[in-house]
């Protein structure tokens, strides 16, 4: 067995008094193991976890870490994580509703202007498509909170994080 694959197992608690905590165990797995076997070692985990603790376990997430191989080596001049480009998407469940991604510290390059997305721009249609359902590989697809696929975009805006409202100029966009 070689543990080499870096993960974070966090454990979402909550108390008779409806108090939440969250604790996270760093950790190395197994990356030839399935997902299905790596998340019942998880699970196994909060069973654990519920012996020593009298809080309920609420939830349990496992985070596993990729190589950046392929991706910026360092930030860009002036970048602004906090501006952000807040994708809309409508999901296809019944009824449909929007979810909103943030991608932190928007590129100039997709810029037609100081805060509007060029809704044409080649690198930004590949993101955009890639978290659509038509957009999924064979190994992952992307959803929202309510696990249902993302079905088409709905608007796009470049925003401030910590204000969480949009700039005077938004980018519609419809498909």
């Amino acid at each position: 067995m070689a543990y080499t694959q870096y993960f974070q197992l966090g454990f979402s608690l909550i108390d008779a008094g409806g108090l939440r905590a969250s604790m996270v165990l760093y950790g190395k797995a197994d990356p030839t193991k399935t997902v299905a076997t790596v998340l019942a070692d998880a699970t196994a985990q909060g069973v654990l976890l519920s012996g020593v603790t009298d809080c309920q376990v609420e939830n349990i997430r496992m985070e596993f870490f990729a190589a950046t191989t392929g991706s910026n080596a360092s930030p860009l001049n002036a970048v602004n994580a906090e501006k952000t480009m807040l994708l809309s998407f409508l999901d296809n469940g019944s009824p449909s509703r929007t979810y909103g991604q943030d991608t932190p510290g928007v590129a100039v390059a997709i810029l037609s202007s100081t805060d509007v997305v060029d809704v044409t721009n080649t690198a930004y249609l590949a993101w955009r498509n890639s978290l659509l359902s038509t957009g999924a590989t064979a190994n992952i697809e992307f959803t929202d909170i309510r696990q249902d696929t993302l079905a088409s975009a709905r608007s796009v805006a470049v925003t401030f994080r910590k204000r969480r409202r949009g700039q005077s100029r938004v980018s519609a966009e419809e498909g």
